[in-house]
C-alpha cells in the first residue's frame, strides 16, 4: 500500500511535538505488521512484503489497479532530497497507467485582457503551460484542441499555425515545451466563449477513443476557460450535463475545469464544479496569481 498511499511523518511541522512522534512511530510500526497488512489489504491497500492473492483481492485490474507489481520492503526515505510531490511520484509512478490528457484550451480574444504592469490574461497562463509536459510521464501523450464560439478547425489543434508536435512524451517533450511557449496566441477579433458546446463535444470524442482502447489508458480533460458567453446557458450547461451522466467508474473520464477569471456562482462555474465532481475530478478557480501554482499541481499529481 505504500505505492499508492505513501506515509510521511510531518517532522518538520511547527505542531510535531515529542508526544505526536510517539503516536506517529506507533502507527507506522503498527502499519507494516504483518497482520495489519492483511487486514488492509481487505480494505485495498497493497501489502508490502507479502503476495497479493490474486484471485481474492480487490486490487486488480477492474479496480484500477496493477496487482502485479511487487511491491517489495518499505522505502524509508529520512529526509526529502527533492519536493515532496516529486518524491512521492517517483515511487509510484510504475503504478499508474499511461495517461492520455486532452487539454481544452479558452482561445478567445477575452484572454487578452490586460492584468497591469503590461502583462495580460495569456501572458501569465502561457508562461505556465509548458509545465505540463515538462512534468508528465514519457508514455504520457497531450492532446490539445481550442476553443471559442466553437472548436477551432485546422493544425496544432487550431490554436496556431503550425503543425502540432503528436506522440507521447518521450518523442514530443522537447517540441510540446515550445510549442505551449511559444507557438499559441487568442485571437483578438474574437470574444464570444461557448465553453459547454465545446467540452460536450470534447467529452464525446474522448469518450470514443477510451471504448477503443478499454482499460489501457487513464483519460483526462483539462478544461481552462472563462465564462461562458452564449445564450440560453441554461439549457446548455444541462445539455452538458446530460452527456457526461453519472457514472462512478474507476475508469471513468476524469475532468479538471480550471475557470479563469471566471465569476463565482455563475451557471458557468456551478456547471463545471458539479461536472468535476461526478467525474472525481477537481474544480480550479484561478487568475493571473495562482494559475502557475494550479498548473503545476495538477501536472505533478498525474
Amino acid at each position: 500500500y505504500f505505492i499508492e498511499h505513501p506515509i510521511c511523518k510531518l517532522t518538520g511541522a511547527d505542531w510535531y511535538n515529542d508526544d505526536v512522534a510517539e503516536v506517529a512511530d506507533n502507527f507506522v510500526d503498527w502499519i507494516v505488521n504483518t497482520n495489519a497488512k492483511k487486514d488492509l489489504e481487505d480494505y485495498g491497500f497493497r501489502p508490502s512484503g507479502i503476495a497479493i492473492n490474486k484471485t481474492t483481492s480487490i486490487i486488480n485490474e477492474d479496480n484500477g489497479c496493477n496487482p502485479n507489481i511487487d511491491s517489495g520492503e518499505v522505502t524509508k526515505l529520512d529526509s526529502a532530497t527533492v519536493p515532496t510531490a516529486m518524491c512521492m511520484r517517483q515511487l509510484y509512478q510504475n503504478q499508474k497507467k499511461d495517461l492520455q490528457l486532452t487539454i481544452l484550451l479558452d482561445m478567445s480574444g477575452n484572454i487578452q485582457q490586460s492584468v497591469g504592469d503590461g502583462k495580460s490574461r495569456w501572458n501569465a497562463l502561457s508562461d505556465t503551460l509548458p509545465t505540463i509536459p515538462i512534468v508528465l510521464g514519457g508514455n504520457d501523450k497531450i492532446n490539445l484542441t481550442c476553443f471559442e464560439e466553437d472548436i477551432l478547425p485546422g493544425p496544432g489543434g487550431g490554436c496556431a499555425e503550425i503543425t502540432y508536435p503528436n506522440g507521447t512524451l518521450a518523442s514530443s517533450r522537447d517540441a510540446l515545451v515550445n510549442y505551449f511557449g511559444n507557438s499559441l496566441a487568442p485571437r483578438r477579433d474574437q470574444n464570444d466563449v461557448h465553453v459547454f458546446e465545446a467540452l460536450n463535444q470534447t467529452f464525446l470524442n474522448v469518450a470514443e477513443a477510451e471504448d477503443f482502447y478499454l482499460t489501457r489508458f487513464r483519460y483526462i480533460i483539462l478544461v481552462i476557460t472563462e465564462d461562458d458567453t452564449g445564450t440560453d446557458q441554461s439549457a446548455r450547461a444541462q445539455s452538458l450535463l446530460d452527456t457526461i451522466g453519472l457514472e462512478f467508474d474507476p475508469d471513468q473520464i476524469h475532468i479538471y475545469p480550471i475557470l479563469y477569471f471566471g465569476t463565482e456562482g455563475d451557471i458557468t462555474a456551478t456547471t463545471l464544479e458539479e461536472i468535476a465532481t461526478r467525474t472525481n475530478g477537481q474544480f480550479a478557480s484561478a487568475t493571473d496569481e495562482n494559475i502557475a501554482e494550479i498548473i503545476e499541481e495538477f501536472s505533478y499529481y498525474w
